[in-house]
């Protein structure tokens, strides 16, 4: 549970919306759902007075029955201790530990692949290391996760920039598809599937958000997000 921060009002909410569309957009997300804080029991109100509403997330690890799934997130398979889930990998780095270590790979790739997405569209810049993992659900089946902690900083801190570098840059607004495509040729995929998916994802969010953000996130966050998706290359690109 995510409880309202002093320091970023309307944190919960802005989390919540970024989860429904990225599952808008095919992004496989924890389920979870905004809850009342007067609702909420066992915490000091001291933690509860900065919002009316708190995130909960389900726990994709424990499933209930006492039954206990083992992950391990991108910080932990390569020892970034600290600070270092921000400099110790790139993107490339994540795409090409799914591509060697899920038992189904090309889906996983793809699903990675929406999240890079994901992130420049919504303006997530805090999709660190440890913001990626991998589940055991069964006896030699390794998977990545479904996603969590997509924030849009971007509503708080105007200029961020991507957590990790993808192709060579940290700018949201630099992303192409031809960066994708450099990256597909790195992982011995091929550019052209891959940058017909980009271009599939990136016109559904440009068709599917627009309706939707303002329900998530009141008209004038809406209206930021939205506005926003002008100023990237990625969008100029599919809209072409």
């Amino acid at each position: 549970m995510k409880v309202p921060p002093t320091l970023y009002p309307g944190l919960p909410e802005a989390e919540h919306a970024a989860m429904m569309l990225c599952r808008m957009i095919g992004v496989e997300t924890a389920p979870c759902r905004l809850i009342s804080t007067s609702a909420i029991d066992g915490i000091p109100d001291a933690f509860l007075s900065d919002g009316p509403m708190a995130l909960v997330v389900d726990r994709f690890d424990r499933p209930g029955g006492g039954r206990r799934i083992h992950i391990e997130d991108g910080g932990q398979i390569i020892g970034a201790v600290g600070e270092r889930k921000y400099t110790m990998a790139t993107y490339e780095t994540i795409l090409n530990m799914i591509r060697r270590f899920s038992t189904d790979w090309r889906a996983d790739v793809l699903e990675g692949m929406r999240r890079i997405i994901a992130d420049v569209l919504i303006g997530n810049g805090d999709n660190h290391l440890k913001n990626w993992s991998f589940i055991f659900p069964a006896p030699g089946e390794i998977r990545l996760s479904p996603a969590y902690d997509i924030v849009p900083t971007v509503l708080y801190a105007p200029s961020d920039t991507l957590a990790l570098r993808f192709a060579g840059t940290h700018s949201f607004a630099n992303v192409t598809f031809r960066r994708f495509r450099r990256v597909a040729e790195f992982l011995r995929l091929d550019p052209d599937w891959i940058e017909r998916e980009v271009r599939t994802v990136v016109n559904h969010a440009c068709d599917r958000w627009p309706p939707a953000v303002k329900d998530l996130l009141g008209d004038a966050r809406a209206h930021r997000l939205i506005q926003r998706l002008d100023t990237l290359a990625l969008v100029a690109e599919a809209r072409v």
